[in-house]
């Protein structure tokens, strides 16, 4: 396999151990130690005490967690005793310094593994080594250094200044996140290969954080209390929140708009990009500065992956699979929205829906879940599903219905996303980065759609398609053991462009997608491939044919059903079959039936009353030529129909 593009010295290999070594935001810190007199109080702690005069070491800061408790050293025998004046003289001096109210006696007797320190006043909170033998088989091994809390109910804001730091400084990895507190950490799914992911801190989490991180006191009893709820409560309610901000988790590396490349795993604080790996996931290094050749190269590594796709124009198509499959890899670099990628074919099983997984493949090791949404509002709900879930691609298969509709239309040119989430009424908003992708048989496309898609046309004269020999039979397994080499090649191919410049190619600007067509569209045709948007000339013929089939059937709706007169589904379908709907013209055939024809792609009355239906609802809030139809109500045969002019008023007619 050529490797021509990679940087012949160094490659990168990222694990989970480097993750958490990376972004580790925990330090080992000194343990604090108690003064001897209110004067040491003003003086700075260290990690250790002079040793007494009898040679022993003092325990009261073990490294073993044990503050505050004389425990043996590794090679002592039994616990030696502390000098009963050496005790006097601690207690006596800790109780001077704090005060009557506060002094040491038998409350401290049950407290295990604490030492509160006294230096006039009570400390908010102490450090305390926990390193017991169980410490290291914590999975996240967040209790490196425990911290003594005296909590004070009168005084929350304090208590959150307090805590918040040591959640920031620990390995919780807690972030600020669409307005919510979230931590990065593994999905535990199996069916997600063990990648990390972002998850909403939930007050059981941040409890459970909470405890492992500190020990709480009472302010008068200087008990050992559970992590207060009303602390959990103020930690999540936000206004003193100072933990760093986190726009994106990402398993692959992050090519960045400058050029620069995220890929070192942890947070890139610049761009608020946390870079966790996926495990095993071996990435070779990209040039710094790729060339023509590399990008060339790894162009070519590409194709390889395509050679048994039935592509109709073998250049254009190509170029448009390409740049499907390039996008979602390099989506951090487009400061902008990105076009909708349709594989769209004449006929089934000719492998539009296997090249979408393939991109999966690529991008998540997964293959991706196909929907088939029913009705606009449905996919509304689909896409906010994905858009909370900050995944990378959203997979439709559109059937034969027209492509578009109000939310595929609004999500492929808004930058963030609002929307209702499935089961409530309550909405989401957060930043829209997923690449959404379309299957389907003769695809046919609004023409608010068509500025808005690149289309990867399949066809094929075989009668007996998936019996044809494959060049690369075990693709999908070929694709995950050279998942990384993929990964790297396409950021190769866009860093290569970026790096000579970003020159001018002279090609016609995609409207609301300018950026994606500078660093995906112009570096696949510097490269040395086809304008993948080469074919939307074709595109816009036929929808042009479809816009005046419409404006056809509005002018001839309005004409069978004239005046004031409302109409249903049914009531077209029976004026169809029963002649009803003729032409003005004797002798010609029915403009209505013909303009249906065109617009259903299929004879209007073989389909039967209820797809009739179906289908007859989307020229519903279609205008042609100065015409539109509504639904004004419904009635006890269903929807009722009217078509209406510029100088109408549909509302008058729904208040009927």
């Amino acid at each position: 396999m050529n490797h021509d593009y990679l940087a012949p010295d160094r490659a990168s290999t990222s694990s989970p151990a480097d993750c958490d070594a990376n972004t580790s935001g925990a330090q080992t810190e000194p343990t604090a130690t108690a003064p001897t007199s209110p004067a040491a109080a003003d003086e700075p702690q260290t990690t250790s005490t002079p040793a007494p005069a009898d040679g022993r070491t003092d325990k009261s800061t073990d490294g073993d967690g044990s503050a505050g408790q004389n425990l043996p050293s590794d090679d002592a025998g039994d616990d030696p005793e502390v000098p009963a004046d050496e005790s006097a003289r601690d207690e006596s001096d800790r109780s001077a310094s704090n005060g009557d109210d506060r002094a040491v006696g038998d409350d401290f007797g049950t407290l295990s593994k604490v030492e509160v320190i006294y230096a006039g006043e009570i400390p908010r909170a102490a450090t305390e080594s926990d390193r017991g033998p169980d410490a290291t088989d914590h999975p996240r091994q967040w209790a490196r250094l425990k911290q003594v809390i005296v909590w004070e109910p009168g005084n929350v804001a304090q208590m959150v200044a307090d805590v918040c730091p040591i959640l920031s400084d620990s390995d919780a990895q807690i972030f600020v996140c669409n307005s919510k507190l979230v931590w990065v950490g593994q999905t535990g799914s199996i069916n997600a290969n063990g990648v990390s992911a972002v998850h909403v801190l939930t007050p059981q989490w941040l409890t459970l954080m909470l405890s492992a991180l500190c020990t709480f006191l009472d302010v008068k009893t200087f008990e050992i209390i559970a992590v207060p709820v009303a602390l959990i409560k103020a930690i999540l309610a936000g206004p003193m929140w100072r933990f760093p901000a986190l726009l994106r988790l990402v398993n692959i590396p992050a090519l960045l708009p400058n050029g620069e490349l995220i890929d070192r795993p942890g947070l890139h604080e610049a761009s608020g990009i946390y870079y966790a790996p996926a495990p095993g996931l071996v990435i070779p290094a990209i040039p710094e500065r790729p060339t023509l050749a590399q990008a060339r190269a790894a162009l070519a590594l590409l194709m390889s992956l395509l050679v048994d796709a039935l592509f109709a124009d073998a250049a254009v198509d190509l170029a448009a699979a390409l740049a499907a499959i390039i996008t979602p890899l390099v989506r951090i670099a487009i400061d902008g929205c990105v076009p909708a990628f349709v594989f769209a074919a004449a006929s089934s099983r000719i492998g539009k829906t296997e090249l979408v997984q393939f991109i999966s493949l690529i991008l998540t090791g997964l293959r991706a879940k196909v929907q088939v949404p029913r009705s606009d509002v449905e996919t509304e709900k689909r896409i906010t599903a994905h858009v909370r879930a900050a995944d990378d691609m959203i997979v439709f298969d559109n059937g034969t219905a027209p492509l578009g509709g109000e939310s595929i239309e609004a999500a492929r040119t808004s930058p963030r996303w609002t929307g209702r989430l499935f089961g409530t009424h309550d909405f989401f908003t957060g930043p829209l980065l997923a690449t959404m992708y379309f299957t389907g048989n003769r695809v046919t496309y609004h023409v608010d759609m068509l500025g808005r898609v690149v289309v990867v046309n399949l066809k094929t004269d075989l009668e007996h398609v998936s019996e044809r020999p494959l060049q690369r039979p075990d693709a999908q397994a070929w694709i995950l053991a050279h998942r990384g080499e993929l990964i790297a090649a396409a950021l190769t191919v866009c860093r290569a462009y970026m790096a000579a410049g970003s020159p001018d190619l002279g090609l016609k600007p995609m409207r609301g997608f300018d950026r994606w067509s500078q660093v995906v569209r112009s570096a696949l045709v510097w490269a040395g491939t086809a304008d993948p948007l080469a074919n939307l000339a074709e595109l816009k013929s036929d929808a042009d044919l479809e816009t005046e089939a419409i404006g056809i059937a509005l002018q001839e709706l309005e004409r069978v059903f004239p005046d004031e007169a409302h109409f249903t589904a049914r009531a077209v379908f029976v004026a169809l079959r029963n002649g009803l709907a003729a032409s003005a013209v004797p002798g010609d055939p029915s403009p209505l039936a013909d303009a249906l024809k065109v617009f259903f792609d299929a004879e209007p009355v073989k389909l039967g009353p209820l797809k009739f239906g179906h289908k007859f609802a989307k020229l519903a809030d279609r205008t042609v030529g100065g015409r539109h139809m509504k639904p004004v109500r419904r009635g006890n045969a269903g929807k009722e129909y009217k078509v209406f002019r510029p100088s109408q008023q549909p509302g008058t007619q729904e208040r009927r």
